[in-house]
């Protein structure tokens, strides 16, 4: 089964480079993500050549990938939506329907919609910290709101931290 973090970006993330997102994730502080998650350290040590973005589909497929772990191992699978095409409008319109007005307001400036996908074996490895630094470079890029794993809607601060939304 799998876990969805939701990404809902004011602005087009259309024509980004990778080499941005693989700077981002590998900028972050795993230490202190680790401990923010509740995993093992251990993990940390990660080959940073395993490290990698790969762009695929195109437009009826639209996805990326991102690599941290050998390659028998599962990636990461973002898939980015438009709001003007039909599966981001249908993802928009069921966060607008099952969220409280306090949100829906800011998600009605949603132009791009990004769901990264994990897998449960993903939920105690790195992936889990990963996903959420995908998500932090898309708020950065475009702002809006993140729905986490826990179902709250959070927001980016001016230090670039998960802030949740208040009423």
């Amino acid at each position: 089964m799998p876990y969805w973090i939701l990404v809902f970006s004011q602005k087009s993330l259309g024509n980004w480079e990778p080499t941005g997102l693989l700077d981002a994730i590998k900028g972050a502080n795993f230490s202190m993500l680790c401990d923010q998650y509740g995993l093992d350290p251990i993990l940390i040590p990660f080959n940073s050549a395993q490290l990698d973005v790969l762009l695929g589909g195109g437009h009826y497929a639209p996805f990326f990938v991102v690599r941290y772990a050998a390659k028998e191992r599962r990636p990461l699978v973002i898939h980015c939506w438009e709001t003007q095409e039909e599966e981001g409008f249908r993802l928009l319109q069921r966060a607008l329907v099952t969220s409280p007005e306090h949100v829906n307001v800011r998600l009605r400036e949603t132009h791009t919609i990004l769901t990264i996908e994990l897998s449960r074996s993903q939920l105690t490895d790195l992936g889990l910290p990963i996903a959420y630094e995908v998500g932090r470079w898309a708020l950065e890029q475009g702002g809006g709101l993140l729905q986490g794993l826990d179902g709250v809607w959070y927001y980016l601060n001016q230090h670039a931290a998960f802030i949740p939304v208040d009423v």
